[in-house]
């Protein structure tokens, strides 16, 4: 069959519609602007489709409405971004009783966008929207009621919510569900629970969830076939854009792990990572310029990277720093700052510069004196932190 522009039964279907829309029927208004927007059974026309919306949206269909608060709210259609105009028709399809203009405008107050932020507005919107069942309004509502955001924090009314919209196929709440149930908060603690949770948010696209899934494999990983299983799930969240995810199919390239290892791959996933800001990956550049690894060494850029990322509190980044001020390698040797930068990261919950620091403390190296107080404080951290040493990717 050819395109949908060409689809006989479509072409059919586009005649009755404007048929019934001609003769002032809203809902044929409505669907027949949905078919003009995407080019079903005939070329697309952006302004007819914006010309049958507004019709629709002025005979009072709250879909239409809220299309076209949409459309001002995000200055699409060859309609300019017009706040005043977005929130007119956006109040009137949710007086109307469209739950999705309800979530909008409740998303609208929760970011402060086109209108004065107001947490307590936004859980009034998304409230009503829940009611009327639908889910992605429920999700929001209970991450309100979970953060304890413009209204009373309450994480067993969170989980219910959560709850509500899972049962729909909502991916984010079956996401936060899996959180709830592995740390109990609003839950009694249940990992299987979560795992499950987990592995639905997963299934359903949920990004964040692929990477947290795909972590948690190739941390159990006992061979190659289950590590290229977690790799498989770095890939599914690195393609819809997820930047731990890219960093993570980085790491796995880099390492070899799940994946061939491939240091161009490497790279080029990592830099996809760093241009959303990805301190883990901006660390493993780093490594890759200080080693030499896919590249030339270059330690001004290692160092040039590790600090951008340190910027950010990557304690591994900082950690790295301190090693190049020990060692004196493209920094000027400085006990002070590699004290100084192994502390930071040791408090942020990175291994290595926890047990640099024991043996700081049992040694007295770097200026410090010798201290047994000092060197068991820091033996409590090591056991007490579950942070990842190294990049190992990011949960």
């Amino acid at each position: 069959m050819g395109p949908a522009s060409e689809n006989p039964v479509l072409i059919q279907q586009l005649a009755s519609q404007r048929a019934a829309a001609e003769q002032g029927q809203a809902a044929a208004q409505y669907e027949l602007a949905h078919m003009l927007e995407y080019g079903r059974g005939t070329p697309a026309d952006p302004a007819q489709a914006l010309r049958w919306y507004r019709a629709a949206a002025e005979q009072g269909l709250p879909a239409a409405q809220f299309w076209l608060g949409n459309a001002y709210a995000k200055g699409r259609a060859g309609l300019a971004r017009d706040s005043a105009d977005a929130l007119h028709w956006l109040r009137t399809a949710a007086a109307n009783g469209s739950a999705e203009a309800q979530n909008y405008l409740g998303v609208m107050y929760q970011r402060g966008e086109g209108v004065p932020r107001d947490s307590g507005v936004a859980v009034g919107w998304y409230t009503k929207a829940a009611y009327l069942g639908l889910a992605v309004a429920q999700n929001n509502l209970g991450v309100m009621y979970w953060r304890g955001e413009g209204v009373e924090k309450e994480p067993a009314m969170a989980f219910a919510w959560y709850l509500k919209a899972a049962a729909q196929g909502e991916a984010w709440s079956m996401y936060n569900l899996s959180y709830a149930y592995t740390h109990g908060v609003g839950i009694g603690r249940n990992e299987a629970e979560g795992r499950k949770w987990l592995e639905r948010a997963a299934e359903r696209g949920n990004s964040s969830a692929q990477v947290q899934l795909g972590y948690a494999l190739m941390q159990a990983a006992r061979n190659e076939a289950e590590q290229a299983t977690a790799a498989a799930w770095y890939r599914k969240a690195a393609e819809q854009g997820n930047a731990s995810g890219q960093n993570n199919l980085g790491y796995a390239y880099e390492t070899g792990s799940g994946v061939p290892r491939d240091y161009a791959q490497a790279l080029a996933w990592y830099r996809k990572a760093i241009a959303q800001n990805n301190s883990h990956a901006q660390s493993a550049l780093g490594s890759m310029y200080e080693e030499g690894r896919g590249m030339p060494k270059n330690l001004y850029e290692a160092v040039r990277w590790y600090g951008i990322a340190s910027a950010q509190n990557n304690p591994e980044a900082m950690r790295k720093l301190g090693m190049l001020y020990e060692a004196g390698r493209g920094l000027e040797k400085d006990a002070v700052q590699a004290f100084q930068h192994f502390t930071v990261a040791a408090e942020r919950g990175d291994q290595i510069a926890v047990e640099r620091l024991i043996r700081v403390y049992e040694n007295g190296e770097l200026g410090q004196t010798a201290s047994k107080e000092q060197a068991e404080k820091w033996r409590g951290k090591r056991q007490a932190s579950a942070a990842p040493a190294g990049n190992g990717g990011a949960q």
